[in-house]
């Protein structure tokens, strides 16, 4: 592991300070939270030095060939350490931002778990449009080096070049069927956070 310091949140605050982005933390919803198409939301959240030393971290891991409907990509094991940070931030911050954008039952949102995934996409690798079993569905592109793998919504005929270390979020069910287009050049490091009962 080449940089430890990006799992140590003993230190919250100090972490906070050197790897989110400032305005994440201020839950500033009306100011922070834009909504690029219909409910599908964009915060920064991570720094780009974040980004690139959890990638470094996770360069020499060999991942798990995965096949999502015929499509080939890595699944990497994403450390316990990283899902502590995202739980984290999930509940001081993001939990805020989805019941700022949408009417959700507080009860059963509560009863709900994380389910995070490190997908490495390569060359030539896409994810072809689906939709996911999860309530809200949470993607963070990681790398700031790979080209393609533009975010698409054929329902609203909307693509998205998502920008590193932000967060895009909307509902995993039935309205937002997604994919990834081919990865052109470079590896694709995305980081899935699905909200499911």
């Amino acid at each position: 592991m080449v940089y430890p310091e990006i799992y140590d949140i003993s230190n919250y605050d100090e972490w906070k300070k050197k790897f989110l982005r400032k305005e994440i933390v201020t839950n500033e919803w009306d100011l922070i939270c834009n909504e690029v198409a219909t409910d599908i939301f964009e915060i920064p959240m991570f720094t780009s030095e974040y980004c690139d030393k959890l990638v470094d971290n996770l360069k020499g891991e060999k991942g798990e060939s995965l096949s999502i409907w015929g499509h080939e990509c890595e699944e990497m094991t994403i450390p316990d350490e990283v899902t502590e940070v995202i739980t984290k931030l999930i509940s001081d911050h993001l939990t805020s931002a989805f019941f700022h954008q949408w009417t959700i039952d507080i009860p059963s949102f509560q009863k709900m778990r994380m389910d995070n995934h490190f997908i490495r996409f390569k060359k030539n690798q896409d994810l072809r449009p689906r939709h996911d079993s999860s309530v809200i569905t949470c993607y963070v592109k990681l790398d700031d080096d790979s080209e393609g793998g533009e975010l698409i919504f054929p329902k609203y005929d909307f693509t998205l070049k998502p920008k590193q270390g932000h967060v895009y979020f909307f509902p995993g069910r039935l309205t937002h069927r997604y994919g990834i287009n081919f990865i052109k050049k470079g590896i694709n490091n995305s980081l899935f956070i699905y909200i499911v009962n």
